[in-house]
């Protein structure tokens, strides 16, 4: 005989509603303010989510992407198209202009709960495997081939100490919390270091009309306190960017003091990250701190020196300070650095020569 609690059931009702939000062209700075409300928790796994918030508009090559994210998100589940344009298939799709607040939306949304929403996607694996091959797994002799969708890991040297470890190929992105948006990499990986990396789609780039200055600059810091899993320093960065934006004083050199007293510098390895950008040198701790500084013209970023390749960044990184690299750049910043790359071919001496960067990196 069931038990009925009707305090838990009430108690569960004001709970935050999990989204999970694939950002398009234009939406980022609307979704982060969207997460300073507390009836909303931005999750990072479509796994854990109640609604799917598809801010923005989306790019064509990415449409494949959201599809999957979508079909990960448990039953029952909705969409809300916040400034985006809903697949010509559905049926009756919610719509928002990016100019109206989502917060109303998505509440009322999670108390649909009869009616979910149909896969987007068939119910087939992304590569056909079955039976394929000698041992049915896809590929030639006993390794190689795609089990399941997913390219089998084969040995490989490790340009660091020579051992033979498992490198697999995987694709990250483009959507993905504290991820740029649109930002699709290619990445070789002996367990988690990178050894090679390669753009195969350019991120959406800074949002349009949106000058780099005091705003743009205190959302990057968020981004990357965020990673550091500094949440409450993050929200607080987003609180004084939309200050800032609302035209009222804001004063950044207690919140300076505060990323200090967090260890946040001290998280970051001096160097990592090591370029020269807009005519000078840096890494991670610099351009954060940079972000929490007064500087807010803009013209003093104006440089004709051309920026790194994204890609030469990461090679012989972990895969967790790859993450903060990739992080530790302004969407401004990063449109120009990372360029689709073309795939080498097998054979080529690319493969060589990024095996060889990775190993001067590492070391």
């Amino acid at each position: 005989m069931a038990i009925a609690w009707p305090w838990l059931d009430r108690l569960a009702a004001r709970a935050p509603v999990a989204i999970f939000v694939a950002v398009g062209r234009d939406a980022i700075e609307r979704v982060e303010d969207l997460s300073l409300d507390a009836r909303i928790a931005w999750v990072a796994s479509p796994r854990h989510a109640d609604v799917l918030l598809v801010a923005g508009r989306v790019r064509s090559e990415d449409a494949p992407a959201l599809r999957a994210v979508h079909d990960q998100i448990p039953a029952p589940r909705k969409t809300l198209w916040w400034g985006s344009t809903p697949f010509q298939e559905l049926v009756l799709p919610m719509v928002l202009p990016l100019a109206d607040e989502a917060s109303l939306p998505i509440l009322s949304l999670h108390t649909r709960v009869s009616n979910s929403e149909p896969d987007w996607l068939p119910d087939v694996p992304p590569n056909p495997w079955q039976g394929l091959g000698p041992n049915g797994q896809g590929g030639k002799d006993m390794m190689g081939g795609v089990p399941y969708g997913r390219p089998m890991a084969m040995t490989d040297d490790d340009s660091r100490d020579g051992l033979q470890l498992d490198q697999t190929t995987v694709q990250i992105g483009p959507f993905l919390q504290t991820w740029p948006a649109g930002l699709v990499l290619e990445l070789a990986l002996q367990g988690d270091v990178v050894q090679h990396a390669r753009v195969v789609h350019s991120p959406c780039g800074p949002t349009k009309g949106l000058r780099e200055g005091v705003s743009s600059r205190l959302r990057s810091a968020a981004r990357l306190l965020r990673l550091l899993e500094l949440g409450s320093l993050a929200e607080r960065c987003l609180r004084v960017a939309a200050a800032h934006d609302r035209c009222q004083p804001v004063e950044l050199a207690a919140l300076r003091a505060a990323v200090r007293r967090s260890g946040a510098f001290a998280a970051l390895p001096a160097g990592l990250g090591a370029c020269r950008l807009d005519g000078a040198p840096s890494d991670i701790r610099s351009r954060l701190l940079a972000w929490l500084g007064n500087d807010a013209d803009p013209s003093k970023d104006a440089t004709t020196e051309p920026k790194p390749k994204l890609s030469g960044l990461l090679l012989g990184l972990e895969w967790n300070e790859a993450w903060l690299v990739i992080n530790s750049f302004t969407p401004q910043q990063l449109h120009g650095m990372a360029v689709p790359e073309k795939a080498p071919v097998k054979g080529d001496d690319n493969t060589t020569n990024s095996a060889r960067s990775a190993m001067e990196h590492a070391h």
